[in-house]
């Protein structure tokens, strides 16, 4: 019947149910056959007698109604019949939703989802699911998943790439609603984990922390370790991959650009690059060789007329294009700048270029006079890891040998 119009049986609210239809009784008449034909005595053994006059004159009298049944008898049947009604209407809401028995066989989870994202998101990350480190509790899983092409890199060092490259990050599955996954969507890249382990120094640094689940990155002397994955009852430590700790830029160096300066301004300004005199250090702490430079150009300045005249500057190659970090001084600037002192003259004073690690990592430049005479020039870079680099420079390149510690 429709529950919207019914036609058979309407519903009383917190009472019952109603037939819309009339309600009759019907009689079946047995079957009259020789055999099952009583006696003519036991036929009429209760019944007036009647004359052959009577027996021959057809009765046209209507038949009498049928017995009415108890009011009881009614609700019953009302009862009955909206019970059965209603169990059916349950019965078929329920049986699409369950489905049928697999024979000898627990029914899977879905295939093309785990922890979230589905087969071919795993594809274009290059994830194995089979290699990542996850703490499994009774409901519950979470850890270290890596993948080849998963880190988003930016241009924080040298240029990005045209795509991902290698990284990782912290899933939280669930096992029985693979769809259901969430990650910390910070990725783990090279640079990431040496720039959070500078800032740290020595201990544990939250990567991510989702309802009583949390990873974290262990830190021993500025460097990353391991990832170590905690609950209230369990504890799993999960090494990190050699690819996680090799130096691996976003790219090369912009070739437009040389130290800060554009390349193919250096033949105007007189700078031969084979002459420049650089410090290359390394910071364990850093992605790169770290690289500070004494640049002599024979006509990088002008005097006050107007005519070129030699100087150079303190400049690092750094980054896609490096940068110019000092002022530019003639070779007669040097000479005034020593005359009145006693010991060197800085250059550059405390230049912090990781404003990160704040002042456990920068760049010197000094002049160190002589006598009034300005031979040479120091450079220093103090890496946030490790004794402190150092580099003499002569001051024209062109006129004196380059000096090594």
């Amino acid at each position: 019947d429709s529950s919207e119009a019914p036609e058979y049986i309407e519903t009383i609210p917190k009472k019952g149910y109603r037939l819309l239809k009339s309600v009759s009784q019907v009689v079946a008449e047995p079957a009259a056959t020789a055999a099952q034909a009583p006696p003519a005595a036991d036929a009429t053994e209760d019944t007036p007698a009647t004359t052959a006059a009577e027996a021959l004159t057809p009765k046209t009298a209507s038949p009498s109604p049928p017995p009415r049944l108890p009011k009881r008898t009614y609700w019953l049947a009302f009862v009955g019949i909206g019970g059965l009604v209603l169990a059916l209407a349950i019965g078929y809401l329920i049986a699409p939703a369950e489905k049928p028995p697999t024979a000898g066989k627990a029914e899977l989870p879905d295939p093309g989802y785990w922890c979230g994202i589905t087969a071919q998101q795993r594809t274009k990350l290059a994830i194995d699911s089979q290699q990542a480190c996850l703490l499994k509790t009774e409901s519950r899983a979470f850890g270290l998943v890596t993948g080849e092409r998963m880190a988003a890199l930016s241009d924080a060092y040298y240029l990005p790439l045209d795509g991902p490259e290698y990284g990782a990050d912290i899933f939280f599955c669930d096992p029985q609603h693979p769809k259901q996954g969430k990650k910390a969507n910070e990725p783990l890249n090279f640079a990431r984990l040496k720039r959070s382990c500078a800032e740290q120094r020595n201990g544990r640094i939250v990567l991510a922390d989702w309802k009583g689940q949390t990873a974290y990155l262990d830190c021993r002397n500025d460097q990353p370790k391991q990832i170590e994955l905690e609950t209230a009852q369990h504890r799993k430590t999960c090494s990190l991959p050699g690819e996680l700790l090799t130096n691996r830029p976003n790219g090369l160096p912009s070739p437009e650009n040389w130290f800060g300066l554009k390349r193919d301004q250096l033949q105007t300004l007189g700078i031969d690059i084979r002459q420049s005199c650089r410090l290359e250090a390394q910071d364990p702490t850093w992605i790169g060789t770290v690289e500070l430079a004494w640049i002599w150009g024979e006509k990088q300045c002008q005097n006050i007329d107007g005519t070129p005249v030699g100087c150079g500057s303190v400049n690092h190659g750094m980054g896609a294009a490096g940068a110019v970090i000092s002022d530019y001084y003639s070779a007669s600037q040097l000479e005034s700048l020593c005359n009145n002192a006693d010991g060197p003259v800085e250059l550059l004073p405390a230049y912090h270029w990781r404003n990160e690690v704040g002042d456990r990592s920068h760049f010197s430049a000094s002049l160190r006079c002589e006598q009034g005479q300005p031979p040479r020039i120091q450079l220093a870079f103090q890496p946030v890891v490790g004794e402190t680099a150092e580099h003499t420079c002569p001051i024209v390149p062109s006129t004196q040998t380059e000096e090594k510690p």
